[in-house]
């Protein structure tokens, strides 16, 4: 049945069977009595149904054009529909309609969810009083008017995006989820949250990873504001990350957004190692000039801060496992407050340089980069500038390893021969090495000691009579970071010196850092100490520190509870062979006995005994090999039977505890 114009009247408890009827525009449809026919289906294509005080169910109810459902003004009538359906861009106003006494259901909503609003095609619904915005399907298939507050999260982030999360208290669900996607652009978050008249709501904001925790503001508005309490200016209180919705402002009606903003002015970046890092001997990067490229490592542990640049820490990062580093300008620095950022190297490291997007700072010398202004310091591993309003910002700090330059020693000579002293360098970094004797101080005074140091190929330990001299004069010597380079130094002992007379030689390795602008380099020194003997058996004396795990060298440091030990080599520097020797020695002052011990004789040297504070002379000698009782102090002395021939060598040890 189709009704196009004019006014039609039917008793709907006198419809049976199953049948459309299709309300025009220009026409109306009342229903005089109850109608119950779940296979009637109602078409209103711009048309009215007035509904009168009744009862009504029906099969589909669709609404095709903007069409009139009338409840007359009793606010007694009810209509059931099996399955509404409001095609899109049409509307049904529901006139005449009293909240609570009146009542419309749908078992199904075509395209709707229940308990939203705001949504079509709940919003295409618009019930008598009430903008269609506040239209609801509820549970229970009511079609009504949900009159609690809405709220609804807007994010911007500015300096850059994230998803940020949001917690909720006092409202319809949990939470919600914004992802930004371009900085400083405002994003919604979901629609249709409620919350209940007069009661409190809290939204608890999670920022993502490098992000402040706090937002820089937060506060809320009210659409509705203009015809509600709420007004047309802000509420909420922000308490760092919690913003909270008074119960005064959770009204009938209102139609609340809450827009978080949030600002990173983020720093990040990387110390590292800044050594050009060589594979075969070549550097895949440029080495000492403050950027990181080629396949420059992070350096794990570094602390970096940001400070006022004197006692006030504002904020600080650990660098992670592949050097990297973030932190942020906390909100209370105000732009353009002069801040300093460092990374506090330990003692083992140098400072090369620093670079911010890219661009190298050199020390002292004001760069800009990103379009602001810095200033390195090379000494104090520092950039400062002016703090940014908002933005990020990479800044990266480079650093080598100290190089080694191992060992000082104490030898005997000969008087008329030479002394050899062999050293090695191992290169923190790439860059010109070169070595000179810069004091030569002989006790007593005189004439005819004399220094040089010559290359050591394949790291020998000894002097080879076609080594290139390197000093004097200083050779450049080209080495890139983990080279080691060895060296002999030969001492000559004048001809006229006397037992005890020594000179103790200042041996320097001195690196200057290749592409370090402005230049830099670095010192190492060492000093040998050579004593005249007439006899032929040459003698060494070194010590490490057994605790610390050190090196051996001419002198070491220890601490009460230690353990040093002492090495003494000895060599035939004679042509002849040499029989019935006895090394000895004392235990130092402040020091007891542990062990005594000498490693495998050359061949011929025959037996080593020994005797010990344990078995101190005349007590019988014992083995060498013989493992004695710690305690006590004294003489350790060390004898062989056989015949130590010419230029053969050997060692003995001791081992004492600090007192």
């Amino acid at each position: 049945m189709t009704l196009s114009a004019g006014s039609t009247t039917i008793a709907g408890a006198n419809m049976t069977g199953s049948g459309k009827i299709i309300v025009q525009s220009g026409a109306t449809l009342t229903l005089t009595s109850a109608m119950a026919n779940s296979g009637v289906e109602i078409e209103l294509a711009g048309g009215t149904l007035y509904l009168g005080t009744f009862t009504h169910s029906i099969g589909t109810l669709t609404v095709s054009g903007n069409s009139t459902l009338d409840f007359a003004s009793a606010g007694t009538a009810q209509l059931t529909a099996a399955t509404l359906v409001v095609n899109a861009s049409r509307t049904l106003n529901v006139t005449n309609w009293t909240r609570a006494s009146d009542k419309f259901y749908a078992t199904a909503f075509t395209g709707a969810a229940r308990n939203a609003i705001g949504a079509v095609p709940m919003n295409q619904v618009t019930m008598t009083g009430y903008a269609p915005g506040f239209t609801v399907w509820q549970s229970d298939n009511e079609i009504n008017v949900l009159l609690n507050p809405r709220l609804r999260i807007a994010k911007i982030s500015n300096g850059g995006v994230g998803t940020f999360s949001f917690a909720f208290n006092g409202l319809s669900t949990g939470g919600d989820s914004i992802t930004t996607a371009v900085a400083s652009v405002q994003v919604l978050g979901a629609s249709g949250i409620t919350g209940t008249s007069g009661v409190a709501a809290t939204v608890t904001e999670t920022a993502p990873a490098g992000w402040p925790a706090n937002p820089v503001s937060a506060s809320c508005l009210d659409a509705n504001g203009a015809s509600n309490a709420n007004g047309t200016t802000a509420f909420g209180v922000l308490v760092g990350n919690v913003l909270t919705v008074a119960a005064g402002r959770m009204i009938p009606g209102a139609d609340i957004t809450c827009a978080f903003t949030s600002g990173l002015n983020g720093l990040s970046g990387y110390v590292f190692d800044d050594g050009g890092a060589p594979a075969a001997g070549v550097n895949s990067g440029t080495p000492n000039d403050g950027i990181r490229n080629g396949g420059e490592a992070g350096v794990p542990g570094i602390a970096v801060s940001l400070t006022d640049c004197s006692a006030t820490t504002y904020a600080s990062s650990n660098t992670d496992g592949n050097g990297a580093w973030s932190l942020n300008i906390p909100g209370n620095v105000s732009a353009g407050t002069t801040v300093c950022l460092s990374a506090a190297l330990p003692a083992r490291q140098i400072a090369t340089g620093a670079s911010v997007a890219g661009t190298a700072v050199p020390d002292g010398n004001p760069t800009t980069a990103g379009g602001m202004a810095y200033t390195y310091s090379r000494a104090s591993h520092r950039l400062s500038f002016a703090a940014p309003a908002s933005g990020t910002a990479t800044a990266n700090f480079g650093s080598v390893a100290r190089s080694t330059f191992t060992a000082a020693s104490a030898r005997q000579g000969v008087p008329g021969t030479s002394v050899e002293y062999p050293h090695v360098f191992t290169a923190g970094t790439t860059g010109v090495l070169t070595v000179s004797v810069t004091q030569d101080s002989p006790t007593p005074a005189m004439n005819g000691w004399t220094s040089l140091v010559f290359a050591d190929v394949g790291c020998t330990g000894k002097y080879q009579n076609s080594a290139t001299r390197i000093y004097p004069p200083s050779e450049a010597i080209n080495v890139v970071q983990g080279q080691i380079y060895c060296m002999i130094l030969r001492e000559l002992v004048p001809a006229a010196a006397i037992n005890a007379n020594k000179t103790e030689t200042t041996l320097q390795a001195l690196l200057t850092f290749s592409n370090a602008s402005p230049s830099l380099s670095a010192s190492y020194t060492l000093v040998d100490t050579t004593t005249a003997s007439k006899s032929p058996l040459e003698l060494q004396k070194d010590v490490r520190n057994i605790t610390t795990s050190g090196a051996f060298s001419a002198s070491n440091q220890a601490k009460s509870g230690e353990v040093l030990e002492y090495r003494i080599s000895y060599v035939n520097k004679t042509a002849a062979p040499m029989t019935q020797i006895t090394l000895h020695d004392s235990i130092p002052a402040y020091t007891t006995f542990q062990s005594a011990t000498a490693a495998t004789p050359p061949a011929g040297l025959g037996n080593c005994t020994k005797n010990t504070p344990q078995n101190a002379t005349p007590a019988a000698a014992v083995n060498c090999a013989t493992a004695q009782a710690a305690g006590g102090t004294g003489e350790v002395r060390w004898t062989f039977d056989g015949v130590l021939n010419p230029s053969m060598t050997g060692e003995v040890s001791f081992r004492v505890v600090v007192d």
